[in-house]
């Protein structure tokens, strides 16, 4: 029985635009890159009712999936040591859910900007689980288990490159710093689309955005996926697939980088689009990456997390940092 509170739904026509969505997003799609599970709308409107959560029906649910506004709120509020948030997360933003924001900026309203970064989830987008070296069987089993092998939570191990034992007081100095995520969500791929191309010529970088859910405030990272490798200083780029390359910050050769220091700082619906205050976000965020990026060659390894050693550890960095967690622990 939902609460009197939760969003009012159509279940009716939830029904019917689940079943045109996901026929759509299986036919488009190889075997491999859809999961075993496919949400329905009841469990969709379940994940929708969630308490903590806060979501409302016409602001943050655009049926038959969450919109950008909406994934905004579910990443602000949700508690990362509660398994019902985990697993509102995991029916909310599920992979066959195709969703782009611009993040910065809108060249068509700000003509001093000739490109827009967007974030893209589901469809042709690439999630860093995909690969084969991230799996681990029997910790997948464990998430499955307690209903979260749809949610794309990685724990994240940084080390020097085997035969580069000097590199190992820079990567610790670096991470001394810059304290780097150990246990991330993929929140989808990093596209560009250069001015005056039209909205479905983008081109996908080599970065995933990532948020540390293992910190109280949630920053937002650019991770470099596993199946490429950071040339350090590469004489010669793509243009079309080099993101935040001016005379002040480049990634040329970047595997990680810090691009938001709290997800309240990150905007995934700024319509109607103010051109120059998205410029303006875009600095910002060019100016936290050139801070905090390690220029040169990392092992960044990406593995299935254990589900009852990042609770421990996440609900004791949490209350480190002072944060009350909710109930509804794993």
């Amino acid at each position: 029985m939902p609460s009197q509170n939760a969003p009012s739904i159509n279940q009716s026509s939830l029904d019917e635009k689940f079943s045109m969505n996901f026929a759509y997003e299986i036919d488009n799609a190889s075997t491999s890159d859809v999961s075993k599970h496919i949400p329905t709308s009841r469990s969709f409107y379940s994940a929708v009712a969630t308490p903590g959560l806060d979501l409302k029906a016409g602001k943050h649910i655009d049926q038959p999936s969450l919109t950008s506004r909406g994934l905004e709120q579910v990443l602000r509020n949700m508690d990362s040591t509660n398994l019902e948030h985990l697993k509102a997360l995991g029916e909310l933003d599920h992979r066959t859910f195709l969703r782009e924001s611009i993040l910065f900026c809108d060249s068509n309203t700000f003509p001093m900007f000739d490109v827009d970064y967007i974030l893209r989830g589901g469809g042709t987008a690439s999630y860093i689980m995909d690969h084969p070296l991230v799996s681990i069987p029997n910790r997948r089993l464990a998430l499955e288990t307690i209903g979260l092998s749809e949610v794309r939570v990685l724990e994240l191990k940084i080390k020097h490159f085997p035969g580069r034992e000097s590199d190992i007081s820079g990567i610790q100095a670096w991470q001394k710093r810059n304290n780097p995520p150990r246990y991330i969500y993929d929140l989808g791929q990093l596209f560009l689309r250069r001015k005056g191309k039209n909205k479905y010529d983008l081109h996908g970088t080599l970065y995933n955005l990532v948020v540390d859910i293992g910190h109280r405030k949630k920053p937002v990272w650019l991770v470099m996926r596993p199946e490429t490798t950071p040339i350090v200083f590469a004489t010669r780029e793509k243009e079309s697939t080099s993101p935040f390359q001016t005379n002040t910050c480049s990634l040329n050769g970047v595997g990680i980088a810090r691009m938001t220091d709290s997800i309240e700082k990150l905007r995934l619906s700024n319509r109607p689009f103010d051109g120059l205050g998205t410029f303006l976000s875009w600095g910002k965020a060019q100016r936290v990456i050139n801070r905090t990026l390690y220029q040169g060659r990392l092992d960044l390894q990406f593995r299935t997390p254990d589900p009852h050693l990042m609770q421990n550890d996440i609900a004791g960095r949490w209350i480190e940092t002072g944060f009350r967690y909710s109930r509804g622990r794993m």
